[in-house]
């Protein structure tokens, strides 16, 4: 481990190659640190119980606890002045997704995903969370499924610069696209982070709305039946021939013994 490295980090899931892709590790596997990647699933939940191992504590990077080490005391400035400056928009995206957000933050553990999806300190991971459910005690309302998460953002991404901008020149509401947009990036991020979500129907419904925009299509068109003209050759020849389907009695031979 690197010297400065006085934790364990730890993440759970269901394959090293899944686990290697999870963006809350990006930036510390690009920064050398080193990252214990865990795909039995009684590897996680030995962890939570373990707590430290010789004097060194066990952070899941898949919670909103974890702190990113900071190699110098500029990484501190700049994260202050970028929490400032994406304040209208973190206030903004907790107040529009209340039920389901316990905070908003400025992430310095994102590389190329714009956003990700964390448990509280006291909440589920992910990937213990889908094991909760399939466990047979575990039921459609199991208390992990309305648990409010952690929602982190990439200060650098365009997306996320540009849904600040969006939400700093609204002088009242935000328009209906920008919520949308929000809120679908929040669901994508969810799913990208290993969460399921309790209302798939409604989040295609925004993505094909958003796609249709990006097409050039009016978000909210309808779908109209194609009309479809049959002229009256066809319509011949699509009937069968009565004289080609009827049988001849006369030509049927029958077998005595049948």
């Amino acid at each position: 481990m690197k010297d400065n490295q006085d934790s364990i980090y730890y993440i759970g899931g269901e394959s090293k190659d899944g686990l290697l892709k999870y963006p809350t590790i990006q930036a510390l596997l690009r920064k050398g640190y080193e990252v214990l990647l865990l795909d039995d699933p009684v590897d996680e939940f030995c962890m939570q119980h373990l707590g430290e191992y010789e004097k060194k504590k066990l952070v899941n990077v898949a919670k909103g606890d974890f702190k990113m080490p900071v190699d110098d005391e500029l990484e501190k400035k700049k994260l202050k002045k970028l929490k400032k400056m994406y304040e209208p928009l973190t206030d903004w995206w907790k107040s529009e997704l209340k039920d389901q957000l316990e905070s908003v933050t400025v992430s310095e553990r994102l590389v190329d995903d714009p956003c990700v999806v964390v448990a509280t300190n006291y909440g589920s991971s992910a990937y213990m969370e889908r094991i909760q459910k399939a466990q047979a005690y575990g039921q459609r309302d199991h208390p992990s499924s309305n648990a409010k998460r952690i929602l982190e953002i990439n200060p650098h991404h365009p997306v996320i610069k540009e849904l600040l901008e969006r939400v700093k020149e609204q002088t009242d509401e935000a328009d209906k696209e920008t919520i949308d947009m929000a809120t679908l990036l929040y669901e994508a991020a969810s799913l990208n982070s290993g969460y399921t979500l309790s209302d798939p129907h409604s989040f295609s419904s925004r993505f094909f709305k958003i796609f249709n925009g990006a097409m050039g299509i009016p978000k909210d068109a309808k779908v109209e039946e194609i009309e479809v003209e049959i002229d009256d050759e066809e319509e011949v020849a699509a009937e069968p021939d009565a004289e080609e389907i009827n049988l001849d009695s006369s030509n049927i031979n029958f077998d005595d013994d049948l």
